[in-house]
């Protein structure tokens, strides 16, 4: 009697399949299906979010050392520890970079009647900064040549801005010191504004040899 086609799979075939299904399962990774996948030489990539629980060392091979990029938001939850010196400033939302400045002018003669500067500084904008804020100190020294009572005043000036006066009136050596803080805003790279010692005398004094004026102070410049 001729054997009758089979319509449909047998019961042997489909253990046969299911036994090569196992050993290929058995044989294979427990992480083929995690979405880690290694797509190119020295790169590995992963369909889905990489849980990093412990130390995260990446080095990679000497000539891939470092290049490492993320494209999306990345949040970290625990210490972050970085080299000194490997952020910049332009990368950064709200830089500060710190200066300062100093100088002084000496036998300067002053006019009478009006706000002279007898010293003064001139501070350039760094680049991507656009705000500064300013504390500045007006020192004076100033001989009163006319040898009678006179008033004599100092104020600092920062771009403008006028700050307090020191006032004293005398017929011998006057010494003044006022301190203007302010902020300045509107700068532009490049840009300059300037600082300045001013003073004012009601007789227009003769230059002295004691006659000194500084303007001195410190800057922070934000963006």
């Amino acid at each position: 009697m001729s054997r009758l086609p089979e319509t449909g799979p047998s019961l042997r075939r489909i253990i046969e399949q299911q036994k090569r299904q196992a050993n290929r399962a058995a044989d294979a990774s427990p992480y083929t299906r995690s979405g880690t996948s290694v797509t190119a030489e020295d790169e590995v990539t992963v369909d889905g979010a990489l849980i990093v629980t412990g130390p995260l060392d990446v080095t990679g091979p000497a000539a891939f050392a470092g290049d490492t990029t993320i494209g999306g938001n990345a949040a970290i939850t625990g210490t972050l520890s970085l080299p000194a010196g490997i952020i910049d400033n332009a990368a950064l939302t709200s830089p500060v970079g710190v200066g300062d400045f100093d100088h002084t002018e000496d036998d300067f003669d002053p006019p009478g009647g009006v706000w002279y500067t007898a010293s003064s500084v001139i501070l350039t904008t760094p680049a991507g900064f656009s705000q500064a804020v300013v504390t500045a100190t007006a020192y004076a020294w100033i001989y009163n040549t006319s040898a009678v009572d006179e008033q004599i005043r100092v104020r600092a000036s920062i771009a403008g801005a006028i700050g307090p006066e020191d006032v004293e009136i005398t017929s011998g050596l006057a010494r003044l010191l006022t301190t203007f803080p302010t902020r300045v805003t509107g700068l532009v790279t490049g840009g300059t504004f300037t600082i300045a010692c001013q003073t004012y005398s009601v007789t227009d004094f003769t230059a002295h040899n004691t006659n000194m004026a500084r303007i001195s102070g410190t800057v922070l410049w934000l963006r």
